[in-house]
């Protein structure tokens, strides 16, 4: 890896560092920047979006954009099945590329906290760079399952969330 990709690199990996503190409604058990388990989830996510691109996922279920915060929240939470009680592996696939497995302390500011993400890593790094949506991935390691909610371009009315067992 050149010098500039190297620096690129360990900036996306602060950024990332820099998010997991951020969010105070979640505890960061252990960040993952290199290793066989990082490499796992890696796999499973790339798995997922790979059925998911095909069309072979289905969303489990559907909320209007119209619905305010505490709706979204509230739906996220009972729809996904989230609890205080398991480990998570969170994803940032897109722009930090980090994995970090997390406890939920406050379901509702988890939620919170985790919809919003993207605009917290705009803060962190002062521009538009990371986009301007709303949604999140998880892993639940328990169920072995893992949750990706978010607002897709080919349904602009309504936020999506998928269920896919690995």
């Amino acid at each position: 890896m050149d010098r500039k990709a190297l620096i690129e690199q360990k900036k996306k990996q602060l950024y990332f560092k820099n998010l997991m503190k951020s969010m105070n409604a979640i505890t960061t058990i252990e960040i993952y920047e290199s290793g066989s388990e990082r490499d796992f989830y890696k796999k499973v996510i790339s798995s997922y979006y790979e059925l998911w691109q095909k069309s072979k996922i289905e969303p489990y279920s559907k909320l209007t954009c119209n619905s305010d915060d505490i709706q979204c929240y509230k739906w996220i939470i009972n729809k996904a099945q989230l609890t205080c009680e398991k480990e998570y592996i969170f994803v940032n696939s897109r722009y930090c590329d980090g994995y970090a497995k997390i406890i939920l302390n406050d379901l509702s500011e988890s939620a919170s906290q985790l919809w919003c993400h993207d605009w917290t890593l705009n803060d962190l790094q002062g521009s538009l760079k990371y986009g301007f949506g709303k949604g999140f991935c998880l892993i639940d390691l328990l169920d072995e399952q893992v949750i990706d909610i978010g607002l897709v371009s080919d349904d602009e009315y309504n936020y999506q969330l998928w269920l896919w067992n690995y």
